[in-house]
């Protein structure tokens, strides 16, 4: 096994091992090494005017229960609720120096002759509420307000001239001795500082006790009244930098520390206690310092990174950050964030320690900083550039009690004092001892292998190029058998070499691909987890398979980190696997059978490690160094938990209506809560935050809208969604958030209806199925009717055919007892029969006339071409212009007068006064034809018929009763029997 060959080579050779981030080396784990634990200040946030855009002089800072923060500069309150800085002026725009989060729920606030509170009305806006008028005339003039606090349910002001108590809008005053420079209150006690010295202030009484005379701290000014670490005690700092032991029993005061050197122009502003135990003191000069009170000559921790070297205010949220509250912006300090930072402004891509101290291989060189058990705590400033290796440095590795540098250069040894480069190499990105090949090193370089000696005299040389092998060797490892190495190129794939025993040049070379089992030639990296050799690539963890001599899936780790995303790096140590997925890194516990993959940690180093040169170091007590192209930083993962704290809520809520004007909406108030919009909302604007969350500035946010996302949006930092013209109904908004560090905050909702048009109502749907219910059951009776009077209508018209028939018969026989008489009279029954026959056949072609204008008005009106439309109106017009000619009815007038010459010369004979149309219809009416026949053969209408034979019955002279039909066959009855035989000819025929 490799594991056991290298143990012995170690004990072998007796070097010191390093600490080292690629633990796929088993001979490079440095138990000692790990015992060190690590660690960066903590980072600090920096809040500029960019930011709160107001005046960047602050004086003091509230929190209230949701982890709203209140801050109060030279412009007002400035109130920031994890996304938003909102500004609230007083009524006299004065210097806001005092806040206060109280037990009521509000946020008492102190200006120049003004105090009150702070609410928030029902759509989520900010308003101050002055209570000055609670005060009596006399007392309203207090000039500035300094401090606000809390005692037995009054909320106290301080002032330099008095101390102002109010409860249930109710206040007192306590003028002061002199001017009160501090108010502090201790277990649940009111402490006191004017010109005689400490008192105890009772406000039910609004009396005060002397407890410490002023000359005991030699009268200098207190800026801070904190409790002490023991019963009865207070811990008094001065602006003149010294801190006393105040013993409330017995009213002493014992100097406690100097903060200071002797003739400093430096001041202590203002000071605080953490929950944690730890003072911290702001200063005018020296910005932030700590100490912790458990050890009473603790070092000294200062923060000197801030924005501005004035230190106003100190506040520590319920999250354990400490805020300063400057004289030019606001910085947290993230003293709860288990993530620190050790090394900026360079990539990171190796560290190691040798002699006491901590090396990093940077794109910039190597840096170096002194490193002791009694401090191991690493900034930036603590680090130095190494003399003569500046520019690209790889990786760095300890052999033979001496520090190697894996550089752009080639191969650098140091021993802590000298330098010297290994002649013969350049370009070098790791080295790793031979196995079974004492003092022979390989150097992996940029064009292949170089094999160096470590010689009696204590210096490692070049020995030899390895012949036959000129690619990359940055990814190496050695396999089982000897002398041969695994070698995997980014972009070539795989590759198997074994050199030979003098390892002078390379005996056989093996190339594996995606032909031999990979997914792909590219991104393939070697690595050892526990006891096997492992391959990342694009699709999940590969093994070796020695008996097929190809690559096969390791089940295992292919599940646990999926096929879906890039692996470049895995490896065990201690009970994790930590691996890194595209542009992520995490890991898992290697006990648990279905592995829990723990990355929200990480989140803030996305997208910043080296590809496939990844920096991951874990150490002991769950830390973990982690190395990116932004520096260098330290993870506690036993400071790290990823409970649900506080919750997601609406800041605002805003449509525009159909006017475009911006309309605010109350804010959600409860599950049952229902937001109704007007049906003209164009556009819904919702705006969210977490207040618990206001000391990262990277909060990441996804959101869903059910009933129109089927999935939650990807998480992103932007606080606002926006929606247009969304439809009529019910919709149900959730939006989710967290840090960069994983932690979540509980998701906030609220439903809201856009309200449907009049006519999209239920009761609107329920009266359309109504009246279209009624409707159906009109026209179905109205179409029954009408089925009914054309059922009526044909049997009618069968009976009269039926009776026609019957006549016909009848006229055929008459015909054959008359056949003789018909023989006398042949000529004129021919003219009879072709009278009928011509009006036959005109009233048909008149039929079919008419029928072809109305087709073509109806295709006129469906044809879009112009042209189309204009053939088809002059195809009406000739249509229209026949059936207006009266050539054939003069052709019938000739005819039927010599038919029925007798008919004619009598009805002139009697009615001299006919019109010629009024002879014409006497002779339509003699032949029985019906108003509609009339009218399509003189193409008029039925109407323009009736009105035409009222006239004639007028001209006449008939009676309503009178017949006119039997009237006109009575003027010739043998003019009758020979129409009547002519039509039944024509029915021959």
């Amino acid at each position: 096994m490799i594991i056991r060959a290298i143990g012995c080579f170690l004990l072998f050779v007796l070097h010191v091992i390093p600490l080292h981030a690629d633990t796929q080396w088993a001979d490079r784990e440095d138990t000692a090494a790990k015992k060190w634990l690590i660690k960066g200040k903590s980072r600090v946030i920096h809040y500029g005017k960019t930011d709160f855009s107001s005046d960047s002089q602050f004086w003091c800072m509230a929190e209230d229960a949701d982890g709203v923060l209140y801050f109060g500069n030279n412009d007002g309150m400035v109130i920031y609720d994890g996304e938003d800085w909102t500004l609230v002026k007083l009524p006299n725009g004065s210097t806001v120096r005092g806040l206060y989060y109280a037990s009521d729920g509000y946020v008492y606030v102190g200006g120049y002759n003004e105090i009150g509170r702070i609410d928030q009305d029902r759509y989520g806006r900010y308003r101050y509420e002055s209570l000055t008028h609670v005060l009596r005339k006399e007392d309203q003039s207090f000039d500035d307000i300094w401090q606000v606090t809390e005692n037995n349910d009054f909320i106290v002001f301080r002032s330099f001239k008095r101390i102002i108590a109010i409860k249930e809008k109710q206040a007192v005053t306590l003028p002061a001795e002199g001017r009160f420079e501090q108010i502090s209150v201790v277990n649940d006690r009111l402490y006191a500082v004017d010109a005689w010295g400490i008192k105890r202030v009772s406000l039910k009484s609004m009396e005060m006790e002397n407890l410490v005379e002023a000359n005991q701290f030699k009268a200098e000014e207190i800026s801070g009244l904190l409790p002490g670490w023991q019963a009865n005690q207070l811990i008094a700092y001065t602006r003149e930098g010294n801190s006393y032991l105040i013993d409330i029993q017995e009213g002493t005061a014992v100097h406690h520390k100097s903060y200071f050197e002797n003739g400093s122009s430096d001041q202590v502003f203002c000071a605080i206690k953490s929950t944690e135990g730890q003072y911290y003191i702001g200063t005018i000069n020296s910005m932030v310092k700590s100490y912790d009170y458990h050890v009473d000559d603790s070092k000294m921790i200062s923060f000197d990174n801030l924005q501005d070297q004035t230190v106003l205010d100190l506040f520590q949220t319920r999250d354990g950050n400490i805020w300063a509250l400057l004289n030019s912006g606001i910085d947290c300090i993230e003293i709860s964030s288990p993530i620190s930072k050790i090394f900026d402004d360079a990539a990171v891509y190796d560290a190691t320690m040798y002699k006491e101290k901590f090396y990093i291989a940077t794109n910039q060189g190597v840096y170096s900083a002194g490193l002791t058990k009694d401090d191991q705590t690493l900034i930036h400033r603590d680090f130095k550039l190494e003399d003569d290796m500046e520019a690209q440095a790889w990786s760095l590795h300890v052999y033979e009690n001496q520090l190697l540098i894996s550089h752009d250069r080639g191969v650098l040894v140091s021993d802590g004092q000298s330098l010297y480069h290994v002649e013969g190499t350049k370009g070098i990105w790791r080295v790793i001892p031979v196995n079974g090949k004492e003092n022979l090193y390989l150097a992996c370089a940029y064009d292949g292998l170089y094999v160096m000696e470590y010689t009696a005299t204590g210096h490692f040389v070049f020995r030899n190029k390895v012949e036959g092998f000129e690619i990359s060797g940055r990814d190496i490892l050695p396999t089982n058998a000897p002398n041969t190495y695994w070698v995997c190129h980014g972009y070539q794939g795989v590759y198997k070499i074994k050199i030979d025993d003098g390892y002078q040049r390379t005996v056989s070379l093996e190339k594996y691909t995606d032909q031999n089992g990979l997914p792909s030639v590219y991104n393939n990296n070697v690595h050892i987890w526990g006891e096997d050799t492992v391959f990342t690539t694009v699709e999940g963890v590969f093994v070796y398979n020695d008996k097929q001599n190809k690559f096969v899936s390791h089940e295992f780790l292919t599940k646990t980190l999926t096929k879906e995303r890039l692996i470049r790096k895995v490896f065990k140590e201690g009970d994790k696997t930590w691996f890194v997925q595209d542009d992520q890194m995490g890991y898992f516990m290697n006990d648990e059978k279905s592995p829990t993959l723990h990355m929200d940690l990480f989140l803030s180093l996305k997208g910043s490690y080296m590809k496939s040169m990844e920096y991951i170091m874990p150490l002991e007590q769950n830390q973990v160094l982690v190395g990116t192209n932004d520096g260098m930083f330290s993870f506690d993962l036993g400071g790290v938990s990823t409970p649900i704290v506080g919750a997601t809520h609406f800041t605002q809520i805003i449509y525009k209506d159909d006017t475009d004007s911006l309309v605010y909406c109350p804010l959600p108030n409860g599950a049952g809560d229902i937001l109704h919009l007007p049906n003209s909302t164009s556009t819904l604007l919702i705006s969210y935050a977490t207040s618990q969350f206001s000391a990262q500035k990277d909060v990441q946010y996804r959101y869903r809208l059910e009933q129109m996302d089927k999935n939650w949006s990807e998480w992103t930092t932007g606080s606002t969604k926006e929606y247009s013209y969304l439809k009529s109904g019910k919709y149900k908004f959730r939006v989710q958030s967290r840090t960069p560090l994983g932690e979540k905050a509980k998701e906030a909702q609220f439903v809201f209806e856009i309200l449907p048009l009049w006519y999209q109502t239920t009761w609107a749907r329920l009266i359309f199925m109504v009246l279209a219910l009624i409707a159906a059951v009109l026209v179905r009776g109205v179409v029954r009717r009408k089925l009914q009077r054309t059922r009526h209508e044909a049997k009618k018209m069968k009976a009269a055919l039926e009776l026609e028939i019957a006549n016909i018969k009848l006229e055929k026989e008459m015909v054959l007892v008359e056949n003789d008489k018909k023989l006398l009279e042949e000529d004129l029954i021919y003219k009879s029969k072709e009278l009928a026959n011509y009006t036959i056949l005109l009233l048909k072609k008149r039929e079919l006339l008419t029928e072809m204008a109305e087709e073509l008005k109806e295709l006129r009106g469906k044809i879009k071409i112009a042209s189309n439309k204009e053939i088809i109106r002059s195809l009406t017009r000739k249509i229209n212009l026949n059936l207006q000619d009266e050539e054939h009815l003069n052709v019938f007038d000739t005819n039927f007068e010599r038919v029925h010459q007798d008919f004619f010369k009598e009805l002139k004979n009697n009615y001299p006064n006919l019109s010629q149309k009024e002879i014409r219809l006497c002779g339509f009416v003699r032949m029985n034809l019906t108003n509609k026949e009339i009218a399509a053969i003189l193409n008029i209408s039925v109407r323009g018929v009736e009105t035409a034979r009222y006239r004639l019955r007028k001209n006449l002279s008939l009676e309503k009763e009178i017949n006119m039909v039997e009237f006109l066959e009575k003027l010739s009855t043998s003019e009758s029997s020979e129409l009547e035989s002519a039509e039944e000819e024509y029915f021959k025929d």
